[in-house]
């Protein structure tokens, strides 16, 4: 597969950085971020694999892909009227080219012993390598100037599946799997490292399906656990965002889907997970000098929960179907979701210490914001024939209103925090589909 993505984003930073007029004794002016992306990516992959319905069955292959990106950044100032300011037209005009290339290889096998127990395996070898350019042609919030880093890695990630068929109507599994998230060149920037190193963890699963009374019940129930090592969080030191590696999480939960057809046409359906996330240990300290002092900021604690990430989901769905005369059929239904609350992020803890003598100066802990819970309520109403298809549908029928994500506005030359922005879910949306077959 080929890809070429354009992708231009203006957002307004007024209340970020307007403020910085303050620095030529004017009042705050306005403040843009203009962010453009140009990605090229070419991915190959070739596979080979067994006939099914063998006793062994068997996978083997080899991944390629190789992404070719040019990030440009300019936050454009002026007075809030729109007049320039004298020897400043601009906060920050960067350029970031950069290259990414993997090659991996990977085997899948699974060999079944007899009715009951089958035994399942993979492993993958990849390597990346990557290349980046940080080009600073003018402003104030990074040292003019071209950096340039790179870096390479080689990952072994492996899986096991064991399978045992209980009775013709459940099935018990579980799983052992490893995996990572890759890490490479950062942003350049007093305080955030010059490489991020890729994010692995290690996932756990025990598991069971099942069908009961001619398949008019069907249960699936799966509990797992997940550990992370290097997980990797966005991080912002005097107002540049760059990633950072946080040290170790535990993620472990269960998960339940059911449905029931209690009579003919009529489908119920049940859908939970609970999940515990939570960080093990304080995420490193990003050290940024500050003359005779130093500051020392944690932007994540031992305990806090992960952000986005809430602790308990489920959904209830109900589907009717109707038969009515001259081939056509109707089918009706609707379903309740629900989501729990979720932070935005992590506690940040920031010291301020005095190097000669060791003093701590100052500490502020800044705790991350709580997203409330919220349902939704979808409905829908279809009639059908050999050719037609008339789709009536309603989401967020009730029109909550509520967020899925939440961030503070932060002025970085005072650090107040000017207000909060949040993004709404899909507020009550209603239409109408139309097709036709032929």
């Amino acid at each position: 597969s080929y890809s070429d993505t354009h992708t231009s984003i203006t957002t307004d930073q007024t209340l970020t950085y307007g403020p910085f007029t303050a620095l030529f004794g004017l009042p705050p002016g306005r403040a843009s971020l203009n962010y453009t992306l140009d990605l090229k990516q070419l991915t190959q992959e070739f596979r080979l694999t067994s006939k099914s319905g063998q006793p062994f069955e068997w996978l083997v292959g080899t991944f390629y892909s190789d992404e070719d990106g040019d990030n440009f950044q300019t936050v454009p100032i002026t007075q809030f009227d729109g007049a320039p300011i004298p020897g400043l037209s601009t906060l920050g005009d960067l350029s970031i080219p950069s290259t990414y290339e993997e090659t991996a290889v990977f085997a899948n096998g699974a060999y079944k012993f007899n009715d009951v127990f089958k035994l399942g395996a993979g492993v993958r070898f990849s390597r990346n390598e990557q290349d980046f350019a940080q080009i600073v042609t003018d402003g104030v919030l990074l040292p003019i100037g071209t950096n340039t880093n790179s870096s390479s890695e080689d990952v072994f990630t492996w899986s096991v599946t064991p399978q045992f068929q209980i009775n013709k109507d459940v099935m018990v599994y579980a799983k052992a799997a490893t995996g990572y998230q890759p890490g490479g060149p950062n942003v350049l920037a007093p305080g955030l490292p010059p490489v991020v190193d890729s994010s692995m963890l290690t996932s756990y699963e025990i598991g069971m399906k099942s069908a009961f009374a001619d398949n008019r019940v069907v249960l699936d129930l799966t509990a797992y656990q997940i550990d992370w090592e290097d997980i990797q969080v966005a991080s912002q030191v005097n107002g540049v965002s760059g990633l950072v590696n946080g040290g170790e999480a535990t993620s472990r939960g269960i998960e339940a889907s059911a449905v029931f057809r209690p009579v003919e046409g009529l489908t119920l359906g049940l859908n939970a997970a609970y999940n515990d996330a939570n960080i093990d240990e304080d995420f490193p300290a990003i050290i940024v000098p500050a003359g005779p002092a130093q500051v020392e900021v944690n932007t994540g604690l031992k305990n806090d929960r992960m952000p986005y990430v809430p602790d308990l989901t489920w959904s209830l769905t109900a589907d009717w179907y109707v038969p009515l005369g001259g081939n056509w059929s109707a089918n009706f239904g609707g379903g309740v979701r629900w989501v729990d609350d979720r932070t935005n992020g992590t506690t940040e803890r920031q010291i301020v210490r005095l190097l000669d003598p060791p003093t701590v100066l100052d500490e502020e802990v800044t705790v991350p914001l709580v997203i409330d819970s919220y349902y939704a309520l979808d409905l829908y109403a279809t009639f059908t024939n050999d050719n037609w298809t008339l789709r009536a549908y309603m989401k967020n029928a009730t029109d909550e209103r509520a967020y899925s994500t939440m961030n503070d506005i932060i002025d970085q030359v005072t650090n107040e925090t000017r207000h909060t922005a949040a993004s709404p879910i899909q507020p009550r949306t209603f239409g109408v589909e139309v097709d036709y077959r032929f």
